[in-house]
Formats: structure tokens, sequence, C-alpha cells
């Protein structure tokens, strides 16, 4: 078979996210990713224009027209859990299954508490003997750093990093179900007896329809999905569904204007804020092909009842 499916895939069952050890209890905590992963070598992967060198493609798997429901059939593909193992009799002792990878790191504290943020924006507090769920607060934002505890002057704290870059928002966005405001990173803290209010978090104020009529025929689509894949997704996100992090091109006015798609993408107009030019590594008919394959897909979720049709006017 040309595609095969790999799990757990590159990103590995367990990735950076610090795992602890509590050694009164024995037991080391463990974020655990389940991520499944599309190997395809029928299409020579010297024939790809990418910056990144990983050694397969970066399209394996992926659709241009797919009908309603298969991007969240997709996601649920993916999954993960805080696993409590035991690595004297080498077996685990609890789990708490996510619907999401790339959970946050761990921190295991005397108290006999383990603490862990996750993709919902969630930091709670389980018992490190048995996982039940003993507190939790809603962030603003998720929690991918582990949370550290210290204390001053006898008071003791726990702080955590919050907001929503992270990888998994970046490459796969659609995994969210709805994009993300474009929140400003924090470093909240909690005590015994704090009563401060937690900021409001900001609404995504993109509106989720087409600012241009489909051009490009199948061909056009096909090759701006591959150069799409090999290329942008890595920021934009797969499928060209963004996370709300980094600007959904589907939504975008700047990919209804030729012009301004060529000032952005192939002459560089926002270096400074991250976006280089890609001229020197795509052809015009590349960067052409990847702005059809983005309005496609903008059209393709009006079909599929995932945005809104323009207003006529």
């Amino acid at each position: 078979m040309a595609l095969t499916v790999v799990i757990p895939g590159p990103t590995g069952a367990h990735n950076w996210h610090p795992m602890a050890f509590n050694p009164d209890t024995g037991l080391v905590y463990i974020p655990v990713n389940e991520i499944p992963f599309f190997y395809d070598k029928t299409r020579n992967v010297e024939d790809s224009k990418s910056w990144w060198n990983i050694g397969y493609d970066a399209a394996a798997g992926w659709p241009v027209e797919y009908p309603a429901g298969t991007v969240e059939a997709v996601a649920d593909l993916d999954g993960g859990s805080l696993l409590a193992w035991d690595p004297v009799k080498a077996e685990p002792r609890w789990a708490v299954p996510f619907p999401l990878p790339l959970n946050g790191g761990v921190l295991s504290t005397d108290a006999g508490l383990v603490f862990q943020g996750n993709k919902f924006g969630d930091l709670v507090a389980y018992d490190a003997e048995t996982g039940e769920r003993m507190w939790s607060r809603q962030l603003v934002g998720n929690a991918a750093a582990a949370p550290m505890t210290y204390e001053i002057e006898g008071e003791q704290y726990l702080s955590v990093l919050s907001g929503w870059g992270s990888v998994s928002n970046l490459i796969a966005g659609f995994t969210y179900g709805e994009a993300a405001g474009r929140e400003p990173a924090r470093v909240i803290t909690f005590k015994l007896g704090g009563n401060e209010m937690m900021p409001m978090p900001l609404a995504d104020q993109v509106v989720a329809t087409p600012k241009s009529s489909m051009f490009g025929e199948p061909d056009q689509h096909q090759l701006g999905m591959q150069r799409f894949a090999e290329n942008c997704h890595f920021c934009h996100g797969a499928f060209a569904v963004s996370g709300g992090v980094i600007p959904d091109l589907r939504w975008s006015a700047i990919s209804a204007s030729e012009q301004a798609w060529d000032q952005v993408v192939r002459e560089g107009v926002l270096e400074k804020q991250g976006m280089v030019s890609f001229s020197g590594h795509l052809t015009k008919e590349d960067t052409d092909a990847i702005r059809a394959y983005v309005i496609q897909q903008a059209w393709l979720a009006v079909a599929n009842g995932d945005a809104l049709p323009p207003e006529e006017g």
C-alpha cells in the first residue's frame, strides 16, 4: 500500500513537554501523545520545493476536495493523555485521556498533587495516587509549559505560562474546532486566598467568508495544495485552516488580490512581521497556484457548511 499510517508519528508518544517523578508514589507522570502520521513514498521527495528537510511528502494524505465532516474525522484521530507510569512494574497506574495531543508539561508536588495545563485552557490538579481531578481553573489560552511552584516570605505560589501559540495551534489548528483569539502570552500565578479576576478572553474577530471568487482549474489547485503543504501549512495550518494565532488565508483580503498576494508572498513587504519572501524559492506559477488553492478551500468550507458565502451587494 502506497499510503501508510504510522502511530506514533514523528512527534513521538512523548515530546518536549516535561514529565515529572514523585518519589513518594514512585510514579512518573508523562504527557502522552497519540498523533498518527501519513507516510507516502510514491512521490519523489526530491521534487518537493520545501525549506523543511524532512525527507517525506508533506502533502501525503491531503485531499483537495473532501465532504463535510472530513476535517472533524481527521481531528478525531488525534488524542493524548496524562499517564501515571510505574517504572518498577513497567505498567500504568492510571491515565487521564484527552481528545487532543500535545498537552502541557507536568509538575508533581510534595502535597501529593500533579498539575498540568491542557489544550482546552484548563490548569488542573490531580491526585498523584489515583488521578482524581481535585481542582481546576480556566486560563486565558492553553498551557504547554510545565507549571512551577516557589515560595516567597513563607507563602507558596503556583505559576504557569499561558497563551495560544504552539506547534499544534499552527499546524493543526483545525483540531481546535474554532479559531482562538490572538491572546498575548501571560504568566498566570495562583496562591491560596488569591482573589484577582482572570482577564476576559479575546474573541476571534475574523469573518469566515471567501473574499474572492474561486478561480483556477483542478490541476492548479492540486499544485497549490502540494506547494502549500510543503511550505505554508507549518504556520498557516493543514488544509489551510488556521488555529487563529496566524492569519487564516482563506478569509484574508490579501488572498483576494493577486497584487497584494505577490507583494506579501513574493516581495516580502511583511518581512518585519515574520512573513518572508518566497520568490527565491517558489516560482510565480507556484505562488499563484497556492493562492488558487487557498481560495478554493474557502469555497469548499462554504460548500461543507463551515463558512458563510459572501453577502451579495
